[in-house]
């Protein structure tokens, strides 16, 4: 799914919570929902600008999701792509790599980091990834990523590139991994992929339990106003049956949030979807792009994954990578199904609306076909 935006990211900061001072977010949420529909008609359609480019899905400037997918570096003589005042020839040298002129040209980016391709001077090509310190939270996420690579996998086997080389200024973090070949799209996965992956969650996840309290969330845990969300979920989900979609979620609000909280905590990668997932050459699953790496639910990751990839993909093996999953985690399935579920469902109604501008109408009706099937498991499961 190429048309989001890197922000959409599991992160604890999109979190709606009732409070035992008021009424409880499902009640107030319904009622908010039917003061939209009165404020902005039966059906509500936010403008869209018809002309709106489409943007490749990333979490850098200058490249795609997959980090470690072949790439052009910018004439040595010139900046970082959208970082003026960081010298291309300045960060290669730091890293003792130069330019790889042979990597084909890759698109899109929206992000404080850049990515261009390079090789070490014997000759194995690596890919630098650049990180400025723009904002407060660039600058977190560019130093969190740094410590997954040169802290955190000296104590725990996480499934990443090696890193190669880094170098740190005042004004931004380079790092140089080993360059693999990005996955494929949602729609070519195959059963045995979506098998590995989650076989490489379960085992992150149940290897990491210990790190709770290391790596705090990248963001305080911040609410969005009760009141405020049915407007906000009816960015995406004013379609026919939509309504009857909301009112079925936030009717259970409340014990959705409870079944993601009641599962095991461990590190996460929290930026899962399938574009952030790379192949050696043995066909073995790496995962790039760790700036939203944190402590939180261990299914987060396998709800991410699902929910990105319904979008785009025509067929998905869920309830078999929920229990390679299980398995792996060596958590009971039953309840981690149920968490999975309730997890997605929040991402639908909680995340995904904001960047409804980004979603083609195939991939809203394929969200759309995952948000029914999500809540008829939902209610088999209580």
């Amino acid at each position: 799914m190429r048309a989001l935006p890197p922000s959409l990211s599991l992160s604890p900061a999109c979190c709606v919570r009732g409070s035992q001072d008021h009424p409880s977010a499902s009640s107030r949420l319904s009622v908010g929902l039917r003061a939209a529909r009165s404020a902005v008609g039966t059906n509500p359609s936010p403008a869209r600008p018809s002309a709106q480019p489409r943007r490749a899905t990333t979490d850098r400037v200058g490249a795609p999701d997959a980090e470690n997918a072949r790439c052009p570096p910018s004439p040595t003589g010139s900046s970082v792509a959208a970082m003026p005042g960081i010298s291309v020839a300045e960060v290669l040298d730091a890293l003792g790599v130069h330019a790889d002129p042979v990597a084909p040209a890759l698109t899109g980016g929206m992000s404080g980091s850049s990515v261009l391709g390079a090789v070490t001077p014997g000759g194995e090509p690596v890919v630098v990834k650049v990180s400025s310190f723009g904002t407060p939270e660039s600058s977190h996420r560019a130093r969190r990523e740094l410590d997954v690579y040169t802290e955190l996998l000296l104590r725990v086997p996480l499934p990443a590139p090696r890193l190669v080389a880094a170098h740190r200024t005042e004004e931004w973090i380079a790092i140089a991994l080993e360059r693999h070949r990005p996955a494929p799209p949602a729609s070519e996965w195959t059963s045995a992929q979506w098998h590995d992956l989650a076989v490489l969650l379960g085992k992150l996840h149940a290897g990491s339990r210990e790190l709770a309290g290391r790596f705090a969330p990248l963001h305080a845990v911040s609410s969005r106003p009760v009141d405020e969300l049915a407007v906000f979920a009816q960015q995406l989900w004013n379609g026919e049956g939509d309504d009857a979609r909301l009112e079925a979620a936030c009717s259970a609000l409340d014990r959705l949030h409870d079944a993601v909280s009641d599962g095991p905590a461990s590190f996460v990668h929290g930026d899962s979807h399938l574009g952030n997932v790379v192949l050696t050459t043995d066909g073995t699953l790496l995962l790039v792009d760790w700036q939203s790496a944190h402590v939180g639910p261990s299914i987060g990751d396998v709800a991410f994954a699902l929910t990105r990839a319904a979008a785009a993909a025509g067929s998905i093996p869920r309830d078999q990578v929920i229990e390679a999953y299980s398995a792996a985690a060596g958590t009971a399935s039953a309840a981690v199904h149920r968490s999975i579920t309730a997890q997605q469902l929040l991402i639908l109604v909680e995340q995904y609306p904001e960047f409804a501008t980004f979603l083609g109408p195939g991939e809203v009706a394929g969200l759309r076909s995952a948000f029914d099937l999500l809540l008829e498991d939902w209610a088999e499961r209580q």
